[in-house]
């Protein structure tokens, strides 16, 4: 069962220009200096629509009669179909906004089951629930190219993948926009993702690349899981960000570890820390916050919201964030196997999956924030921490001022 249907966030668990001339597709590259097609002129050239005498009058017809090599070229319309292409051949629409391949609701729009394909020009529609716009698996050397892909329950999906890319395309309006799952090294580029679950889903996918992407609107906009050394670059996030997350039943810092740099999230820097110590961060105006595997830091006077988690950090130790305001994310601030930490003096508020999130993290020292209107105030899983002030302190709490003394060790004590 694909991981994403099910998921609401360990702590929710808690609480694309091809050019044609004379129908001979030309060698064309993009701005990454990706080839698009490529397609020689000694190879036959299947037409579907169109007012040709011998041209086909569906795509899987033509795929069928298709020998690898060749080009299958479908002018526009809208082609009520479920396509497989099982040859290694050029799949090239007309116009990416009236070449239309509609799944109709009956199962997945395009299933790609063989290497060396390219793909090239096509709005691929209403796959329906449980269904894929365009499944790939188990192939290398694919490329999806100034597509359109959306109303899907995944937009494109990725299994036992790799070295494949996905370009230039416009994904929106599904469960998950993009899936990659136990897939490596494929890439990801100048892609626009929104108004899905996950813009973007890795899970047990590890040296891939996504960059120069716009990813908005999403509930995640990048999410990780149980991945390691993936490239996010260059990419523009909207009301999202990056969440990364290990297995509940035992984190792994690797799953931490990626090369995450250039990216903005809101109009403000990304800023992603690994193996890194002794940095303070005091009002630097970031849109969102990661640490992995790194020591004494100060994280002070930031305001942070509307991204997947405010601040997170990973096996990290001796982090001070104080006088912080983390509103209206999935989660204000989570910690994964993090320990010695204070979180103190913060207005943490409006967090659909909760205000602070640890998870194997002991040890923390967290006093004096102002908890309002999250869904939980504090997840916490395989923790023992500290929760407690030298002196009267007073919470906010859906707006009642709550005065209160949080001392466990009396508690301890009493115990004793």
């Amino acid at each position: 069962m694909k991981w994403g249907k099910l998921r609401l966030g360990i702590f929710g668990l808690i609480l694309s220009g091809l050019v044609i001339a004379s129908f001979i597709i030309a060698e064309s590259k993009d701005e990454f200096g990706m080839e698009a097609n490529v397609q020689s002129k000694d190879r036959n050239i299947l037409y579907v629509g169109g007012s040709g005498a011998n041209n086909y009058t569906n795509i899987q017809s033509a795929i069928d009669n298709a020998s690898d090599g060749d080009t299958v070229f479908v002018y526009n319309g809208t082609y009520y179909e479920n396509v497989v292409i099982d040859k290694s051949i050029t799949f090239v629409g007309e116009n990416k906004e009236t070449t239309i391949i509609d799944g109709d609701y009956l199962g997945d729009v395009v299933n790609i089951s063989r290497n060396n394909i390219s793909m090239k020009g096509f709005s691929i529609i209403n796959g329906g629930n449980w269904h894929i716009g365009i499944k790939i698996c188990y192939v290398s050397n694919v490329m999806i190219y100034n597509c359109s892909i959306s109303n899907n329950d995944d937009g494109i999906v990725l299994e036992y993948s790799s070295d494949n890319n996905i370009c230039n395309c416009s994904i929106s309006n599904n469960d998950d926009g993009i899936v990659l799952e136990y897939s490596s090294d494929n890439n990801i580029c100048n892609c626009s993702i929104s108004k899905s679950y996950d813009g973007i889903l890795l899970w047990n996918s590890c040296n891939n690349s996504i960059r120069h992407c716009n990813i908005s609107k999403n509930t995640y906009g990048i999410f990780l899981g149980d991945s390691c050394n993936n490239n996010i670059s260059s990419c523009n996030f909207t009301k999202d960000g990056i969440y990364i997350e290990s297995n509940i039943a035992g984190t792994i810092l690797p799953h931490f570890i990626h090369d995450i740099f250039n990216n903005t999230v809101n109009g403000r820097q990304l800023l992603y820390y690994k193996n890194e110590n002794n940095i303070v961060l005091d009002g630097v105006e970031a849109g969102q916050i990661i640490l992995a595997n790194c020591s004494n830091f100060e994280i002070r006077n930031e305001n942070i919201g509307n991204t997947d988690v405010g601040i997170e950090i990973a096996y990290s130790h001796d982090i001070e964030v104080s006088c912080c305001n983390i509103s209206n994310n999935n989660m204000g601030i989570a910690l994964w196997d993090s320990y010695n930490n204070s979180l103190s003096q913060c207005n943490i508020s409006n967090n659909n999956l909760g205000g602070i999130g640890l998870v194997y993290s002991d040890l923390n020292t967290i006093y004096m924030n102002n908890f309002m209107h999250n869904s939980g105030n504090i997840c916490s899983y395989g923790s023992d921490n500290i929760w407690n002030s030298p002196e009267l302190i007073a919470y906010i709490y859906i707006m009642e001022q709550i005065i209160q003394i949080i001392l466990e060790i009396i508690t301890m004590i009493i115990m004793v």
